[in-house]
């Protein structure tokens, strides 16, 4: 159900980690992939992926196939964007994208219907989405270091509340 390939220097995922019916955490972090295969969407009960540390561009629509994924982990990669796949992703609460070039963060995902935690930190955001009331049920936001201006930093407050943690 578990598998830590993290810091083996791997240029590619075996192909065998998406033929395992049982796998629901997959730890990939800190190794040297550049591609994702889109067989990992056949991975059907994955719920956790990590792939921080990579040299990770983008994602492969396939990866939305994976109903059951919870969380997902891609800090320090080569992410300009926030990978589309999440969208189809019913039951994801947990998207840290740390320490990418991300500059926009899409309208759909203030809309993810069981998001509790986003961590942007490091990225390139300098605005929000202009409705983002989708994102007051979250727990968490994190958005430190993005060149965010002072009065976007005050909408943001004002429009999620005094329940969600916003951290800049």
């Amino acid at each position: 159900t578990r598998l830590w390939f993290a810091r083996n220097e791997l240029a590619q995922i075996p192909a065998e980690v998406a033929k395992m019916p049982a796998l629901q955490y997959l730890n990939l972090d800190g190794n040297k992939l550049t591609v994702v295969p889109e067989s990992l969407g056949d991975a059907a009960k994955l719920r956790y992926l990590r792939l921080n540390e990579n040299q990770i561009a983008d994602f492969p629509a396939a990866l939305g196939k994976l109903k059951e994924l919870r969380r997902f982990y891609a800090v320090r990669n080569k992410l300009t964007v926030v990978p589309a796949f999440l969208k189809e992703c019913p039951l994801m609460e947990d998207v840290i994208l740390d320490n990418n070039a991300i500059t926009e963060v899409p309208d759909w995902m203030t809309k993810m219907p069981a998001l509790k935690s986003v961590s942007l930190t490091g990225c390139k955001i300098a605005k929000l989405p202009a409705d983002i009331s989708g994102w007051r049920k979250l727990d968490s936001l994190s958005l430190a270091g993005c060149p965010i201006a002072a009065e976007e930093m005050q909408r943001i407050r004002k429009d999620l509340g005094d329940d969600v943690a916003v951290t800049f």
